[in-house]
């Protein structure tokens, strides 16, 4: 599943229509369509963030995330443990990984690099 499917299973979970999404949202009906076909591919993060809250649900849930772990499990315990890292793999390590991700994947980064640059600038 991509964003658009769970953008769109988000809004029939909370019973809305495209209209009724859109004028909450304050987001032209086409634009929402567009998002939830997949059409659309870089969707704002104030957009992603407005909607997840309209729709009752997360930022983790429209990403494709799955309910956060224990801090000491899984996902959230790799998250950690290389955010402890005294040092950091070369930018051409890094940009070398990016290249090979799907397009899906690099929006997922960008998103939460996005999420990063707001947090540090406030």
């Amino acid at each position: 599943m991509f964003i658009g499917d769970h953008l769109k299973d988000a809004r029939k979970k909370k019973g809305y229509t495209l209209e009724q999404a859109a004028e909450l949202t304050h987001i032209h009906k086409t634009t929402l369509h567009r998002y939830e076909k997949g059409e659309i591919h870089n969707i704002p993060l104030k957009k992603l963030l407005n909607l997840a809250n309209i729709y009752d649900t997360n930022l983790c849930f429209l990403l494709g995330f799955t309910e956060p772990e224990p801090a000491s499990k899984g996902f959230s315990a790799r998250i950690m443990a290389y955010a402890e890292r005294s040092y950091l793999p070369s930018e051409e390590k890094v940009l070398n990984k990016y290249r090979q991700l799907d397009t899906h994947s690099k929006h997922l980064i960008n998103l939460m690099m996005d999420l990063e640059h707001i947090h540090r600038k406030n």
